[in-house]
């Protein structure tokens, strides 16, 4: 499981390569990520930005529904690894700030792309 927040070599270079349009790069980088390890947040969340901004639509959406059903299991993990505990988690706790802000944004993107998540 990618709980890393700092991204890793290749993940920064596939987004370098979004930001500079070079698409075929972008998706070859995350694609090159998701191959060892296909539920790695960063890596899904490139390549659906990357299908976005290709006009792939249907893929982008199917894309971001798997990294908000993945991060949000990731949160739920979380917080009953927590449960019980004197000290509640929060935004004190970068891993849970993390996935509730992934979270938000896919959302976000979904509504971009006319989707309604509730």
């Amino acid at each position: 499981m990618s709980g890393e927040i700092a991204p890793s070599a290749p993940i920064a270079d596939a987004w370098v390569n979004l930001r500079t349009g070079q698409m075929e790069l972008a998706l070859a980088g995350f694609d090159g990520v998701l191959m060892t390890d296909s539920e790695n947040l960063d890596a899904l969340y490139g390549k659906g930005m990357v299908l976005r901004a290709t006009g792939q639509t249907d893929a982008a959406v199917s894309i971001f529904r798997k990294v908000l059903d993945v991060s949000q299991q990731r949160l739920t993990e979380l917080r009953a690894q927590h449960a019980g505990r004197d000290t509640a988690i929060g935004f004190e706790n970068p891993e849970e700030a993390r996935f509730m802000m992934l979270g938000r944004m896919i959302r976000q993107r979904l509504a971009e792309l006319g989707v309604n998540v509730g």
